[in-house]
């Protein structure tokens, strides 16, 4: 017998099966309450993590650069219209519409917030509306935000929009 196989034979009639399985447990469950300093307070997240999207929102339509990379994380994605988009493309994307007489209107509607410790999700309908020129039109897209806690807020790291039509 090696000496690995005894020690591995040690293990097995030192410490009964069950007290085995209470160490691993508690491992497991002190895990996620050690690394609790690193979490946000519980209050109420939903409230937190809307007032970032609404943020963002806000940041877009008014062209505010610094706001918007304050709420996104350098390697932010969104998908939209089935392609893929950096948080700059985004940025300009919405630039360059307001250049061409396009604005819009976002809002949070029907949230559902999935939230543990420092990655939150926010499931909503955006309904708003797009505007060009005198000409407005209703838009409703469903929408899915994930957010990223850290250095004391969050962020958003990656969005995925789709338009719905308003009679769905």
């Amino acid at each position: 017998m090696t000496r690995d196989q005894s020690r591995q034979g040690w293990v097995h009639r030192s410490i009964p099966p069950a007290a085995l399985a209470t160490a691993v447990m508690t491992a497991l469950v002190a895990t996620p309450v050690a690394a609790r300093g690193k979490c946000p307070a519980p209050l109420n997240q939903m409230a937190v993590v809307m007032k970032v999207q609404t943020d963002m929102f806000a940041a877009l339509e008014n062209e505010d650069r610094p706001g918007w990379e304050r709420l996104t994380t350098r390697d932010f994605v969104a998908f939209e219209g089935g392609q893929r988009h950096s948080r700059t493309t985004v940025f300009e994307m919405i630039k360059y519409a307001h250049a061409t007489g396009q604005h819009f209107s976002w809002s949070v509607t029907s949230p559902r917030l999935e939230a543990a410790c420092t990655v939150a999700t926010l499931i909503y309908v955006n309904r708003g509306s797009v505007t060009q020129g005198s000409s407005r039109s209703a838009v409703w897209w469903l929408e899915t935000v994930t957010f990223r806690y850290a250095e004391g807020r969050w962020r958003a790291v990656f969005m995925e929009s789709m338009r719905e039509s308003p009679g769905d």
